[in-house]
């Protein structure tokens, strides 16, 4: 941050020194603006990140390009967790000198060791617009609180249970403020379960959740057999080759499998692509496969624009 301020012009440097009350011609240090941020209410960033979506609707941004920002003429809503505000020392204390910031989530490293040591982080989970040309628009972000979660729980479960508490907890409310939009969720394997896929469904919502070995392995191992069997590799199976303007070429491959069950009580829709890019002289040069759960039942017309819709979270494709 401190290099892009640097880099601004300078009418620019005034307009956001002022607003964050700095006086002069001074750049604040990163703590210095992370101690004003954690000041601000989420919901006042909230309202105006909304209300920034708004102004595009009625604006018809999204209505005026849907063939390139609305896949489907759908909206594709992400999420996503992050570490904020990194003190190594409570930022803010009470009459004894211990933390009292309600947001602050003590981490401890090499505990039990001579070298161990504490610092707090704010967690954060972020809910996006995700469009195929690369754009993203923040509508959402929902600070986790420490008793909401298991602060003993190591980096990587607890960056995972504040994005799964955030989704059961933000999805309804955004669901209400969104509308009857058409929204297909995009979300990584985290999320490959029933409880996510019924509430999906009771919102109304479509999803394309990446699957891998580790998650639903029932549906994996259905799939695989349903696959050996003749009437699935002759209807169910789809490939192409695109040809690109330098000569280079795409070749692409789907499956797909319809109403395999999820738990107990839900069904989902799987998609398995693979792609592999090829020069004009037939050397590899990328790979890529994955499987997705969709809402949608699936075949040959629909499938390509689905497996394309799914990367969207993940990479941007280009042409190479």
């Amino acid at each position: 941050m401190q290099t892009t301020i640097e880099r601004l012009p300078k009418y620019k440097q005034t307009s956001l020194l002022k607003y964050l009350e700095v006086e002069g011609d001074s750049i604040p240090y990163r703590t210095v603006v992370d101690d004003y941020l954690v000041t601000i209410n989420p919901d006042e960033i909230n309202n105006v990140l909304f209300k920034l979506f708004v102004w595009c609707q009625k604006n018809k941004l999204f209505y005026n390009h849907a063939e390139s920002l609305l896949p489907d003429n759908n909206y594709h809503l992400g999420t996503d967790g992050f570490w904020v505000h990194k003190y190594d020392r409570p930022h803010a204390v009470d009459g004894e000198g211990k933390n009292c910031c309600p947001y602050c989530l003590p981490r401890t490293c090499h505990k039990g060791k001579p070298e161990e040591f504490t610092y707090w982080v704010h967690a954060f989970v972020t809910f996006v617009l995700i469009f195929p040309i690369g754009l993203q628009l923040p509508i959402y972000t929902y600070p986790l609180k420490a008793v909401e979660v298991d602060i003993s729980k190591n980096d990587n479960d607890l960056k995972q249970e504040c994005e799964l508490k955030a989704f059961y907890t933000i999805l309804p409310e955004l669901r209400q403020k969104l509308g009857r939009i058409r929204i297909t969720l995009l979300l990584n394997s985290l999320y490959a379960n029933e409880p996510v896929i019924q509430l999906a469904e009771k919102l109304f919502m479509n999803y394309l959740i990446v699957r891998q070995e580790d998650s639903l392995k029932s549906i994996g191992k259905k799939c695989n057999e349903l696959a050996t069997s003749e009437l699935y590799q002759k209807f169910y199976r789809a490939k192409r080759i695109i040809k690109l303007k330098n000569g280079n070429q795409i070749e692409q491959k789907i499956e797909w499998f319809n109403r395999i069950t999820v738990g107990k009580e839900s069904y989902a829709n799987v998609l398995r692509f693979e792609e592999v890019i090829k020069d004009k002289n037939g050397n590899v040069l990328n790979t890529y496969k994955n499987e997705l759960l969709s809402g949608d039942e699936i075949n040959k017309r629909k499938g390509f624009g689905l497996a394309q819709r799914g990367r969207m979270r993940f990479s941007c494709h280009e042409d190479i």
